[in-house]
């Protein structure tokens, strides 16, 4: 009985190890994924300006003109 829990004891050290571990790989990744979602912003934020620059230049939501045979 004494070895049986001394395993249990082990495994769920263990576990609670690899659960910390996990958590900290989850929490780098949350922060790299806000980071990335960030320069996206800023990305977006450049284009738009780009475009408003140049004028002229048609985005998504430009309806397209009908084609001259109309």
């Amino acid at each position: 009985m004494k070895k049986l829990l001394e395993e249990l004891e082990m495994k769920i050290a263990f576990q609670e190890a690899v659960i910390e571990k996990l958590q900290d790989g989850l929490l780098e990744q949350d922060k790299q994924v806000l980071a990335l979602t960030r320069e996206v912003e800023v990305i977006r934020a450049q284009m738009k300006n780009l475009v408003g620059a140049i004028g002229g230049i048609e985005d998504e939501t430009t309806p397209e003109p009908p084609p001259p045979h109309y």
